[in-house]
C-alpha cells in the first residue's frame, strides 16, 4: 500500500485518512507467518513541514512454540507513529525521523517494519512450557519421559573426572 503524501506536504495541517488490507505472508526473520489479511487504519497529517503518519494494525499470525515446536495462533494489534521529512529538509536530530526521496510512503514496509519491532524473539504456547527433552525428543508438556537428567555428554565425560 502506497501513500501519496505530496498534497500533504504541501499544505500545512493537512490531514489524510487511509484504511485497507494488505498482505504479508511469511516473515522469515521472526519464523511466523501472517494468515489472512493484515488490516490497517490510519492518518497522515503535516504538523510543522513534516509528515506524522499513525496506524492501527490487527490481523492474525502463525508461528512455532519455541520451546515444544506446537503450532500457535496469536491476534495482532498495535500501534506505530512515524515521522516523515523530505530529503532536502533541513533537519538537526534525524534519528526518529525517516527521510523520504520522493511524494510517496511505503505503508506497507513501515508497518512490517514496526511489526518486527513489537514483537517478541520467540513465542510460546504458554509461559510455563516444559519444551522437548533434549535426549528422546519427546513433549514433556504431554508425557514424562525416563530419560536421565544428568546425563553427560560423552564427549566431555573425560572433563569430569578432572573435578573428583
Amino acid at each position: 500500500m502506497k501513500l501519496e503524501l505530496i498534497d500533504i506536504f504541501s499544505n500545512s495541517g493537512a490531514v489524510s485518512e487511509f484504511e485497507g488490507d494488505m498482505n504479508f505472508g511469511e516473515i522469515s526473520e521472526l519464523s511466523v507467518s501472517f494468515e489472512g489479511p493484515v488490516h490497517i487504519k490510519g492518518r497522515a497529517e503535516n504538523i510543522g513541514g513534516q509528515v506524522e503518519i499513525s496506524a492501527h494494525i490487527t490481523g492474525k499470525i502463525a508461528a512455532n512454540c519455541a520451546r515444544c515446536m506446537k503450532d500457535i495462533f496469536k491476534d495482532v494489534d498495535f500501534e506505530f507513529t512515524e515521522r516523515i521529512a523530505g530529503k532536502d529538509t533541513e533537519i538537526v536530530d534525524t534519528d526518529d525521523i525517516i527521510l523520504l526521496d520522493g511524494s510517496e510512503v511505503d505503508i506497507a514496509e513501515l508497518t512490517l517494519n514496526n511489526f518486527i519491532t513489537v514483537s517478541p524473539m520467540k513465542y510460546l504456547c504458554k509461559e510455563d512450557c516444559k519444551g522437548l527433552c533434549p535426549n528422546c525428543g519427546a513433549d514433556r508438556n504431554q508425557t514424562d519421559c525416563k530419560c536421565d537428567e544428568n546425563a553427560i555428554d560423552p564427549r566431555l565425560d573425560v572433563l569430569n573426572n578432572l573435578f573428583r
